[in-house]
């Protein structure tokens, strides 16, 4: 028993002896752990869960480019989609796009960010709203009263 207790008196002597070494190493594997944790959860996250929709390995994210302006990955017009949709036969096109507006209630304005849908888009991805009715192809048409759906997400 007396022999246990001179190797640990000696492991503290040692460990005081060269303890900055010890805690950079400590140290250094600790970072390195979490950064590798960290990249393979994003990695299984974003590029190999697939998406939470139905049928989600059938979708597609489609963009054109303008390489005379270095434009890459430029989202298409709407009378580009317009003509793809209707010349499609093989799927269904929804289009998506990012977008801010301004919400106003009274004399106090805020900016909101959100997304431009298709009317068919939550019917393409196989979702339907928790409340109240997705978009309708009549709300589509330029001119009409802007439509909004709130989501939590």
């Amino acid at each position: 028993m007396d022999r246990i207790w001179q190797d640990i008196r000696y492991s503290f002597r040692s460990l005081r002896r060269g303890g900055l070494l010890i805690v950079i190493a400590v140290l250094s594997l600790g970072v390195g752990i979490g950064s590798v944790t960290t990249i393979f959860t994003a990695v299984d996250v974003f590029m190999l869960r697939p998406l939470p929709y139905p049928d989600s390995q059938d979708l597609l994210s489609m963009y054109t480019t303008n390489q005379d302006r270095g434009w890459m990955w430029v989202s298409f017009s709407v009378p580009d989609f317009v003509d793809f949709r209707e010349q499609s036969q093989t799927m269904d096109v929804a289009v998506s796009d990012g977008a801010s507006f301004n919400l106003s209630e009274g004399d106090r304005p805020e900016r909101a960010q959100g997304r431009l849908l298709s009317s068919n888009w939550l019917r393409v991805l196989g979702v339907q709203p928790a409340f109240g009715r997705g978009f309708t192809e009549e709300e589509e048409i330029e001119g009409r009263d802007q439509v909004a759906l709130i989501s939590h997400g």
